[in-house]
């Protein structure tokens, strides 16, 4: 009886199948839904992040996590089978919900060399999501590694801090702020 108690215990408690992933379900819908809205404000096209409840069960987690291109029967079993900028744009909204859902908005967000990856258009989207987050107080600043000047060119209230100005377009104004020996 004790052994079946804990085999059933054990069934009921697991975070892959029971009442544990059926909780973690919840919060793992709401924060999709939360990082599906932030893509919806970069990307052009239908992008989506489904959850990771397997098919045909509603409780029953793999921690997979498909990705919906442009229309519904176009599904990415796993968001790491996405393309480069589809993969960039879903760390940074995951980046962007976690900090949120730890408390940690109001603190800076770091970025390395976000948007190489995109296209011009994407870019321009994600250039723009960030400078509003960074305006709506979302976050207190932003360190940001960037080679593309036409991206970190977009932020009005920046310091630049050139470590090396060969084979770079640099602002006209940087590195007022450091001292480089």
């Amino acid at each position: 009886i004790d052994e079946e108690a804990a085999k059933l215990l054990v069934s009921e408690l697991s975070p892959t199948d029971g009442i544990i992933a059926e909780g973690l379900l919840g919060f793992i819908r709401n924060f999709m839904n939360q990082a599906n809205h932030f893509i919806n404000k970069i990307w052009t096209y239908p992008l989506q992040i489904k959850d990771c409840a397997k098919a045909g069960s509603e409780s029953e987690l793999d921690y997979k996590f498909p990705l919906m291109v442009n229309t519904k029967s176009n599904i990415v079993p796993d968001v790491k089978l996405g393309s480069t900028g589809q993969r960039e744009i879903v760390n940074m909204a995951f980046r962007v919900i976690s900090m949120r859902c730890l408390g940690l908005h109001d603190f800076p967000l770091a970025l390395d060399e976000f948007g190489s990856a995109l296209d011009v258009e994407h870019k321009h989207a994600a250039t723009y999501a960030v400078k509003t987050l960074i305006e709506s107080s979302s976050f207190t600043q932003l360190f940001m590694v960037s080679h593309d000047y036409g991206q970190y060119g977009g932020f009005t209230n920046m310091e630049v801090c050139v470590l090396d100005g060969r084979n770079i377009t640099v602002p006209d104004k940087y590195n007022q702020h450091v001292v480089i020996e």
